[in-house]
């Protein structure tokens, strides 16, 4: 049975540091294939967490490694709940509220997550149907953050694809989301959530997609598999970014006040659950 999940992700990032994926292309890549499936090998999408906290983008990298280790036919344990809660409270997520996807990718990428580090990242157009449908044959599917509408709950939980109503507000976007994109063709494209597959119509993207992002997994590594990339110049974008992201207003903690809010938010939710099963 499908039951949706929580949302949880937190607000688009995208320093201007960061180029394109296709800038970083060393040769020739192409042309654009009608259709592309990197989510039918995988017997059982986990839900990593994401039916009880607002882990979607965490979720995301399980998924991740799902999709892309199965690609390539070798082995990959998905985590443990208590070691994705662990990464979810270490990265800053509390049960009311999630994550930016550019803050745990630049984690993935700098210090590793569940024990592996990617080989770099970088952002796609995700309004060009073109760019994202090569994107995710070359890189075994891209991490995606959608603006969910108030229906795309009940339109997971039918088995519906996530289309558009025609009515704006119920159209209208009320809540981020982290899913892995993990296919498409013509009609659709295949994101993974909430343990399942999900069918997006390409329409429904181009009104709800917010942020799209090419991840060089480390099966695709291991497998040297994906396009030739200048990884160095990748990686200099990547640490300007960061040094960038601690000048002025660009920092993301705005006081030590709210870092030692959400502290304390975590600390108080953790504690009542425990509570609460001993009851």
């Amino acid at each position: 049975m499908r039951q949706a999940g929580l949302r949880g992700k937190g607000e688009v990032k995208r320093p201007p540091e960061l180029q394109e994926i296709f800038h970083h292309f060393t040769s020739q890549v192409g042309p654009v294939k009608p259709k592309v499936d990197y989510y039918s090998q995988v017997p059982s999408w986990v839900m990593a967490l994401n039916d009880t906290q607002p882990d979607c983008v965490v979720a995301m990298v399980v998924h991740a490694d799902q999709g892309t280790y199965a690609e390539v036919a070798q082995p990959f344990t998905v985590p443990p709940d208590p070691v994705i809660l662990k990464v979810f409270d270490d990265l800053g997520g509390t049960p009311t509220s999630g994550l930016s996807i550019y803050d745990v990718l630049v984690q993935w990428n700098n210090e590793g997550l569940f024990g592996e580090k990617i080989a770099g990242f970088a952002p796609v157009d995700h309004t060009q149907m073109s760019k994202i449908k090569l994107a995710i044959d070359l890189f075994g599917g891209l991490a995606a953050g959608v603006d969910l509408p108030a229906d795309a709950e009940s339109q997971f939980n039918a088995g519906t694809p996530w289309e558009l109503t025609g009515d704006p507000e119920q159209d209208k976007g009320v809540g981020g989301h982290a899913v892995w994109l993990a296919g498409y063709d013509d009609k659709y494209i295949y994101g993974v959530t909430w343990a399942n597959v999900q069918r997006i119509t390409w329409e429904w993207w181009f009104s709800c997609g917010k942020e799209l992002w090419a991840v060089i997994t480390p099966a695709f590594v291991a497998a040297k598999r994906g396009p030739e990339v200048d990884l160095v110049q990748m990686q200099s974008n990547i640490a300007a970014a960061n040094a960038n992201l601690f000048n002025g207003s660009r920092f993301w903690l705005t006081s030590w006040a709210e870092a030692v809010a959400q502290y304390f938010d975590r600390w108080w939710h953790r504690w009542f659950a425990n509570v609460r099963q001993l009851a």
